[in-house]
């Protein structure tokens, strides 16, 4: 299967993905517990030995866009942090994360808690202010912080697992596995 191929695989992945997150949250209301699930696609992008930096930029870029099209925000706060964490987490060289599940789980919650802070951080800057006054706001910003981190890490290594299969479709290290 050619890079091409693979890489609309993965953003096909990442639109089904943002769709689940969207119904999931809405049927279930989860709250602050709702995944980022492109967020791991991203930070395996990063990581991944086998994706070349344009590739995965351009990935990147057009995940942290879709995401921001089911968020229904118009500054692109998602794909500016989506395309800034695939390169910071390029940019460390993290391989070894790869290995094995508890380093996924470890890498994308402390990546997620960033990204949450960053995404309040960018929108403070931004949008304009709530008419009306938050009780409590920096446990609120934690508290929800924290917990979407923690869900994301939750289901990262099923995201992890899926790009991992695309991505061996190009080397077959599936089938010359099993000969």
């Amino acid at each position: 299967m050619s890079a091409l191929q693979r890489s609309v695989l993965i953003v096909t992945l990442g639109f089904l993905l943002l769709l689940l997150r969207s119904v999931v949250w809405r049927a279930v209301a989860l709250g602050p517990f709702t995944p980022q699930l492109v967020l791991p696609m991203a930070i395996f992008l990063g990581v991944s030995p086998d994706v070349r930096l344009v590739r995965g930029a351009v990935i990147a870029f057009l995940l942290g866009y879709l995401s921001d099209g089911f968020c229904g925000l118009p500054m692109s706060v998602h794909t500016f942090l989506t395309m800034a964490t695939y390169l910071i987490v390029r940019g460390m060289g993290l391989r070894v994360f790869l290995r094995g599940p508890w380093f996924q789980v470890g890498l994308t919650f402390v990546a997620s808690a960033l990204f949450g802070l960053a995404t309040t951080g960018v929108r403070s800057i931004f949008e304009a202010e709530a008419p009306f006054a938050v009780d409590g706001g920096s446990r609120l910003l934690i508290y929800s912080t924290v917990a979407t981190a923690f869900a994301t890490a939750l289901v990262s290594p099923v995201v992890f697992a899926a790009m991992r299969s695309i991505e061996d479709t190009a080397t077959g290290r599936r089938e010359s596995a099993a000969t």
